[in-house]
């Protein structure tokens, strides 16, 4: 095999950390230095990196027209039509389900789609 052979001793002696020797200038004063400038360079990378994927995406500038959304809203079925309206509802005006919004599941407790949609705009356009 090999000609020479790795002793013990030089084993051990890899294994040691990379320092700085003892008399070396500076000492423990630079090695101290060098590993808080190496954490403030590391720190100004990051710094200039983490915004880039965490910055919040762009939200487009057009408001959603609640008008045409109701409009749209004519062309489902009367079961789809009125969940999709409580929908607009929680979402723009839930005040408009009164104090207790929980009768909605009661029998009959459902208010009247027309008159429900006629107050959301009606409250969507007084706060415009």
């Amino acid at each position: 095999m090999a000609d020479h052979s790795i002793t013990r001793d030089t084993m051990l002696q890899s294994l040691h950390d990379i320092r700085l020797p003892a008399d070396a200038p500076g000492g423990l004063w630079a090695e101290l230095a060098a590993a808080a400038g190496l954490g403030l360079a590391l720190a100004l990378v990051f710094s200039f990196l983490i915004p880039l994927f965490t910055r919040p995406r762009a939200q487009s500038d057009a408001a959603p027209d609640l008008a045409a959304d109701i409009a749209a809203l004519h062309a489902l079925p009367q079961d789809a039509y009125q969940l999709e309206l409580l929908r607009l509802v929680r979402a723009h005006a839930p005040a408009l389900l009164g104090p207790d919004p929980q009768k909605i599941y009661a029998p009959e407790g459902f208010p009247d789609a027309r008159a429900l949609e006629k107050k959301l705009l009606e409250t969507v356009q007084a706060d415009a």
